[in-house]
């Protein structure tokens, strides 16, 4: 039965019901999947060249109904990337700025961070859209003479 994989799984991936929120982990690996340096060529290791690093813009919705419990480590995580054509979409749901005020800090700080407060998901798609298309967020596309693409 479906509760019985959703059991495992909470179990084989060390989750734990109500035990807080992590942003660094998805954000460290958007580094590598988007960011990192290829090698290729070469013999037996030797001789690889680097490639160069793909430059196209990213956006990056992350969702989230709680605060962070690795909140240094997510600023620290969103600082390398502060330079990088990333724009994290922070999206809080079912609560207002002062819910989340890791979120706030990060939208404040970093100039490649928005935020979006959502009441719930109970709304309709052009009003999830209507908070999620912000001038904050078009602005930063408007950076970049390509289309964002979506991978």
């Amino acid at each position: 039965p479906v509760t019985g994989d959703y059991d495992q799984f909470i179990n084989n991936n060390d989750i734990h019901e109500r035990g807080g929120t992590s942003y660094a982990p998805i954000i460290d690996e958007a580094n590598k999947f988007f960011f990192a340096e290829q090698k290729s060529g070469g013999f037996l290791g030797f001789g690889k060249k680097s490639e160069p690093v793909d430059n196209t813009p990213v956006l990056m919705l992350i969702l989230t109904d709680g605060e962070p419990n690795d909140a240094a480590a997510t600023m620290r995580a969103m600082e390398k990337l502060s330079d990088k054509p990333i724009y994290f979409h922070m999206v809080g749901i079912g609560g207002t700025r002062s819910s989340f005020p890791t979120i706030a800090k990060l939208a404040d700080d970093l100039p490649n961070v928005g935020e979006v407060y959502l009441p719930n998901i109970d709304m309709s798609d052009d009003e999830i859209y209507d908070q999620l298309i912000c001038d904050e967020l078009i602005g930063w596309i408007a950076n970049f003479s390509m289309p964002v693409s979506i991978r």
